[in-house]
């Protein structure tokens, strides 16, 4: 068996073991060992975490380049805590030079109270730190955090982050972006840097502070459209879109613009639709680069219709569980026939299992017997409704 000094010579190995271990454990491990250390450090400082959050902060037992945050008082850290800890411990660290990742939540757009401005103002000295060489930056957006004339300066360290990106080539630096604003994305994000984007727009009429996610917001639906595709056709890097809006009623007839961005993305190769995607008759068919489809939102009758027609090229994950629930006509037939998993949720039209099992004949082993025990337990209710109720939910 190599010794352990043996093994910090070949710190390969040591990283990929690294990855199965928590933050608490690589910090442990760091203390018990001056061979490990080096590798240990490199790694505790190769992704800091700024987010808003999941576990309590612990001090000294808890992973130095973690900070976790929630508006729950009494169990989690506060502003003023998280203040002082990037402070002292990011500000200048030698840590920095290792670090490849940040998770910068919603304090990257800073906000009116003053101790969240101030967070933002120390992630701005951090990002012009010399040392930085970040790969990839994970940020969240909401829609009134930029909607705050009295104090422009809360974003300030976007501005600086765009600054970094353009520094970077597409090669060398992404941009993981959560959003729920539409407009003036372009002015505040360097776009071609972005590969994952999720877009979560809200339902201005119920959100009682009126933040608009689109210059026009709800009165102009088709210059919300032409703003949404635009912005698309500005992230020619895209690999993984998200939609989490809560937006419907818009006229099917205007949504063509937004079917015509999506099909010239060359590089998404995941698409995920949840909630209400402007209409629930509007299929969006993806670009034939896209390998995963994800859907889980409200659709109608003809959505599966169109669904059926279409031979969703190139897709060979496909998720389908429709929001709701819904009497839809049976389908007989389908045109997609290149997939290798696919999963459906309870509420699908009658037939369609059956026919996405017949037509695709390159199924992986676990996808064809998990679609064959759905087929065989809808029957099985077919004949007793009563059997089984429990279970559609956990289909």
């Amino acid at each position: 068996m190599a010794s352990i000094t043996a093994l910090s010579k070949c710190p390969e190995i040591i990283y990929e073991i690294l990855e199965y271990l928590s933050n608490n454990d690589i910090l442990f491990l760091q203390r018990t060992c001056k061979s490990l250390y080096p590798t240990c450090h490199r790694q505790l400082w190769s992704a800091l975490n700024l987010t808003e959050g999941i576990r309590p902060y612990s001090g000294r037992e808890s992973r130095y380049t973690d900070v976790e945050w929630s508006r729950r008082p009494g169990s989690f850290a506060g502003i003023d805590q998280i203040l002082r800890f990037v402070q002292d411990c990011w500000i200048n660290a030698p840590g920095l030079a290792y670090t490849r990742h940040i998770t910068f939540g919603r304090f990257i757009a800073g906000s009116p109270d003053p101790a969240r401005f101030r967070v933002a103002q120390v992630l701005k000295q951090i990002l012009e730190d010399p040392n930085l060489d970040l790969i990839s930056a994970d940020l969240k957006i909401d829609s009134h955090d930029v909607q705050l004339p009295n104090i422009p300066e809360n974003i300030i360290p976007l501005h600086s982050l765009k600054e970094y990106s353009k520094t970077k080539s597409p090669k060398d630096f992404s941009i993981f972006l959560h959003s729920k604003l539409i407009h003036s994305l372009a002015d505040l994000i360097d776009l071609e840097k972005v590969t994952k984007l999720t877009l979560a727009p809200g339902n201005w009429c119920s959100d009682p502070y009126r933040t608009r996610c689109w210059t026009a917001q709800d009165r102009d639906h088709n210059a919300n459209i032409d703003e949404t595709a635009q912005l698309l056709r500005s992230v020619p890097n895209l690999a993984c879109f998200t939609w989490e809006g809560d937006i419907s009623g818009y006229r099917l007839q205007s949504l063509s613009k937004l079917q015509a961005a999506f099909s010239t993305m060359k590089h998404l190769h995941t698409l995920k639709i949840y909630k209400e995607f402007f209409n629930r008759s509007f299929f969006l068919i993806p670009p034939e680069s896209v390998k995963k489809l994800e859907i889980k939102c409200h659709v109608s009758s003809a959505w599966w219709q169109a669904l059926a027609a279409c031979p969703l090229t190139g897709v060979e994950d496909l998720c389908i569980a429709p929001l709701g629930r819904g009497h839809y006509e049976r389908i007989g037939r389908v045109a997609v026939c290149g997939l290798k998993r696919f999963t459906l949720g309870a509420n699908t039209p009658p037939g369609l299992e059956e026919c996405l099992l017949r037509n695709n004949i390159d199924l992986e082993e676990d996808s064809k017997t998990a679609s064959l025990k759905r087929t065989e337990l809808r029957i099985e209710l077919a004949q007793d409704p009563r059997a089984g109720t429990d279970s559609e939910d956990e289909w």
